[in-house]
């Protein structure tokens, strides 16, 4: 007597048939799409962690030597260094505004010279401008690359500060801030920065006491854009902070020299959304995943039939 549904051999066969095929299509789809992927990571820069990747690149400015010892009326300099790879896809700095903040009572910066650092990368001229707000107890020095290019990373000197003590300044524990420099990559996005602080002691630094004659009274900066520029002195900075290597002019101008070098092509158009990849990704492994789980379960039915 035959049984319906005999012939279990060929219904398993059948089902298995058609099943091991298609997992291996769908694995062979994805190892080849994640090929793909991992190619254009690497083209791009892109990473596939996501835009959590951006936050993870900063720059440290450190001031050399950060802390020293004054006297009123004595004149200090001291060279600012810049630390970073710029952004996380690897685009360089354009433009640096360096602000330094004090207590207009107690120092007074009169001078700021270029240093090389923007100089790094692809030649361009350096363009810059300051301003010296001493009433407001802020100096602002920009600098900026023309063209911009790749921009500029790595490790150098800035600038170079020259400050003098007032005469009349009592002996106190002071400093410069460089907290609202601001750093920008080629795209005018501004970098995360770690500023370490110019620390100055007057005197012997009051020694920790009281003492009412001396002490000066707490100054509240105002916020840079706040500063009237136009009736502050303004201009180019002197060349002699930049050395010989920016090819400056002999009026003083502080042009790098040239390049033949065009501009770096905007690349909004080519970089990939970060993150992107790695969601298309997680979403054809799970509808893949799935599908092939569905094969699965039917070859089981079909084979306990």
């Amino acid at each position: 007597m035959t049984r319906t549904g005999s012939g279990p051999t060929r219904t398993d066969g059948t089902t298995t048939a058609r099943s091991t095929p298609l997992a291996v299509t769908l694995v062979a789809v994805f190892a080849v799409f994640l090929a793909f992927a991992t190619v254009g990571t690497l083209i791009t820069g892109t990473a596939l962690v996501g835009p959590a990747a951006a936050g993870d690149q900063y720059a440290t400015l450190t001031p050399t030597p950060y802390t020293l010892n004054a006297e009123p009326g004595e004149e200090f300099t001291v060279d600012v260094l810049l630390y970073t790879e710029g952004g996380h896809d690897g685009e360089g700095v354009s433009e640096v505004a360096l602000a330094a903040q004090y207590h207009p009572d107690v120092l007074e910066i009169t001078e700021i010279e270029r240093g090389p650092w923007l100089e790094q990368g692809e030649e361009a001229t350096i363009e810059t401008e300051q301003v010296l707000a001493h009433d407001d107890g802020t100096v602002i020095f920009e600098q900026w690359r023309e063209p911009a290019g790749d921009g500029a990373t790595g490790h150098g000197e800035l600038v170079t500060v020259t400050a003098e003590v007032a005469d009349d300044a009592p002996d106190v524990e002071t400093a410069i801030s460089l907290d609202e420099t601001r750093i920008d990559l080629i795209r005018d996005w501004p970098l995360p920065i770690d500023a370490q602080a110019i620390e100055v002691t007057i005197g012997d630094g009051g020694d920790g006491a009281v003492d009412e004659q001396d002490a000066v009274e707490p100054f509240d900066h105002p916020e840079l854009a706040d500063i009237d520029r136009e009736s502050l002195a303004t201009g180019a900075s002197d060349a002699d902070g930049a050395g010989d290597s920016n090819g400056d002019a002999a009026d003083g101008s502080n042009a790098a020299t040239e390049s033949d070098e065009q501009p770096a092509a905007d690349d909004a158009e080519t970089d990939s959304i970060p993150g992107f990849t790695a969601l298309l990704s997680g979403v054809l492994l799970g509808g893949g995943s799935l599908a092939l789980a569905r094969h699965t379960r039917r070859s089981k039915r079909n084979r306990s039939q």
